[in-house]
């Protein structure tokens, strides 16, 4: 945990706080009991799998045992996310394939003693980022690349930001099953969005420096800045990536604080479709306050 000033919150420490590298793991370190279930094969027929790993989760911690998740999670992170050994079966617009897939787990953490519960409605910190990106499904669904219909079949949607929601506890926000984002650096990001728009790509940064410029645009805080550095951010924002996530941010309000770390990006791959997307998107303005909260209240109790 970073060291602050009584009452002294920054916003990069919060998010920090939220970044996807905070909840990985590597799998021979976890305790034999978690490998057993993660290796465990995984089907649309039998969800439980991911609830047996929450709840093992919850009784090691009882019993005071090590999972082998906690030394490889910063202090203070609130998810955990194991990867499924096996892929998949899946039906994507009436092909049967398969996709990586893994679990979001929320985790609790010495902060969550200081979480208003009541007026966050979440027992923790990663059960209310859980909340954020899963349970309001109807808000995000329209935003993934695989959107499932009533029969349990997927279609593809070539304008989706986030990997395909498979399942989640819908009655503790425990646990979350989606589609596995393989890890991206900056190479490969400008790689993956070269289209015949930008035949060069586009850099991390600059995506950034859009969507944080119309995030303080509607605060009434953006600083412009020169005419050539303007006319860049112009040029990037008609991408049609940027305009994907420009769409959710505007329309839902969504600061844009998650997609900051290279490390919340991901690449989504099925078939021989590859997808930019953020694997990391529970970063609200609830969440936000929620983690300004923790932090001001731990300060206050040292």
């Amino acid at each position: 945990m970073p060291t602050l000033e009584k009452g002294q919150v920054r916003i990069n420490e919060v998010i920090d706080m939220l970044t996807f590298k905070d909840y990985h793991y590597l799998e021979e370190e976890l305790h034999p009991e978690l490998q057993k279930l993660v290796k465990a094969p995984t089907t649309l027929k039998e969800m439980s799998k991911q609830g047996k790993i929450s709840k093992k989760i919850r009784q090691l911690h009882e019993a005071g045992e090590e999972t082998g998740i906690e030394g490889n999670m910063p202090k203070g992170s609130s998810r955990a996310y194991l990867r499924h050994k096996d892929e998949l079966p899946v039906n994507i617009d009436g092909k049967q394939t398969k996709i990586k897939t893994g679990i979001k787990i929320a985790i609790r953490n010495d902060l969550d003693k200081h979480l208003d519960s009541e007026r966050f409605k979440q027992p923790s910190l990663g059960h209310l980022q859980n909340f954020h990106e899963n349970a309001n499904d109807n808000v995000n669904e329209h935003f993934r690349v695989l959107t499932k219909d009533d029969k349990g079949i997927y279609h593809h949607n070539p304008e989706g930001i986030f990997p395909p929601l498979i399942d989640y506890d819908h009655s503790g926000h425990e646990w979350a099953h989606v589609g596995h984002a393989d890890t991206i650096n900056d190479k490969q990001f400008k790689k993956l969005t070269r289209t015949e728009s930008h035949p060069e790509g586009i850099e991390h940064k600059d995506f950034m420096g859009v969507l944080d410029r119309d995030h303080e645009r509607k605060r009434g805080k953006y600083w412009e800045g020169s005419d050539e550095e303007e006319k860049h951010l112009d040029y990037v924002e008609t991408h049609p990536l940027v305009q994907n996530f420009l769409t959710h941010q505007r329309t839902h309000n969504i600061p844009p604080g998650d997609y900051r770390d290279i490390k919340n990006m991901g690449v989504f791959r099925h078939d021989d479709k590859e997808h930019v997307v953020s694997r990391d998107h529970g970063y609200s303005n609830e969440v936000y306050n929620a983690f300004n909260q923790v932090l001001h209240r731990s300060i206050g109790s040292r």
